[in-house]
């Protein structure tokens, strides 16, 4: 699943960053790393762009963006 992908409010993890190597690795220098928290937490009226919290960062994207961002849903109220 892609942060593209990712419903309103459901937390997930940060699995791969991929896309073109210049885009990638502005992404990653954001702070989109293996294992970072992120969740979508707005979406704007005509459905591009998003905002997601990236551990505790408020964070703008196109969808196209959010689409290299492989994720993993998370399991909410499971432990970490």
């Amino acid at each position: 699943m892609t942060l593209g992908e990712l419903t309103l409010d459901r937390p997930a993890a940060i699995v791969g960053v991929g896309g073109p190597a210049p885009l990638a690795r502005r992404l990653q220098a954001m702070g989109f790393l293996p294992g970072a928290p992120v969740r979508v937490v707005q979406v704007a009226p005509l459905g591009d762009p998003i905002t997601v919290d990236l551990d505790g960062w408020r964070v703008s994207l196109r969808r196209s963006e959010a689409s290299l961002l492989e994720v993993r849903p998370e399991l909410e109220g499971a432990a970490p």
